[in-house]
């Protein structure tokens, strides 16, 4: 199903792009068409555990956060495609998070109106695999990763703290797996933030040798003739004075 998903995801956003869609366009209609089908999917397995009522509500909830989250960030997705870098794009989205952590982990909550004993492990299961999935989406933003680890579990602690067919011992498998996707997630973003350092040193490092080398004769590692008189201008311009040049011909 994994690889499935991922190849058909592949091939719709190519023909997305081949059809003239902008890359962050057919980034979101592939993401919102992710979200749909995974709430739709929640929504088919959970008819059957709970009440109606209470799967129509959760599913407007969903779909509620989706365009919220949707509304808020359409206006950094338009700089983000005119080629403008966000510098509080962290600062916008994170808010998204924290409601997307609330929106998926009030499902558990939903149980509590049910008749099915297995519903609470049902949706426990699903609202853990959203924190699995959450782990490697979140991966260089440990901020937002918090943020939805908070709305996760929440709501979730508290569904299963109330629930009468929670057994003893599912509250400390849930705490114990939420510590290991902490654990995980932080190996993830040191990972990923040593990578980034390392490549920007790199290119920091591959600047500045590029800048000597242009400055640079390549014989004599001497200032070249560019060189020396943008120092010269330099000079002259803070200091001021005189110049004298002396042309020396035919040194052998």
């Amino acid at each position: 199903a994994t690889a499935s998903g991922a190849l058909g995801a592949g091939l719709l956003s190519q023909a997305l792009l081949d059809g003239g869609l902008a890359p962050v366009e057919a980034y979101r209609a592939i993401v919102i068409g992710y979200a749909l089908i995974g709430i739709v999917m929640v929504v088919v397995v959970l008819i059957g555990q709970l009440k109606p009522a209470a799967v129509a509500l959760w599913a407007s909830v969903m779909f509620a956060e989706a365009a919220l989250a949707r509304f808020r960030t359409r206006p950094l997705l338009r700089r983000m495609a005119d080629g403008e870098v966000a510098a509080d794009w962290a600062r916008r989205t994170a808010p998204h998070y924290l409601s997307f952590g609330l929106a998926w982990g009030s499902l558990p909550l939903f149980t509590l109106t049910g008749d099915h004993p297995s519903a609470i492990w049902l949706t426990t299961v699903i609202t853990l695999a959203v924190l699995t999935v959450f782990v490697v989406t979140t991966s260089a933003h440990r901020r937002m990763f918090l943020l939805g680890l908070v709305g996760l579990n929440a709501p979730l602690g508290l569904a299963v703290g109330l629930s009468d067919a929670a057994p003893a011992r599912l509250l400390p498998l849930l705490i114990a797996y939420v510590g290991i996707t902490a654990l995980v997630h932080d190996a993830l973003h040191s990972s990923i933030v040593g990578s980034m350092r390392s490549r920007r040193a790199a290119e920091r490092l591959a600047e500045r040798l590029n800048e000597f080398v242009e400055a640079r004769d390549p014989a004599t590692q001497l200032l070249n003739r560019r060189s020396f008189i943008a120092h010269l201008d330099h000079a002259l311009a803070d200091r001021g004075g005189q110049v004298i040049t002396v042309e020396v011909a035919n040194v052998r």
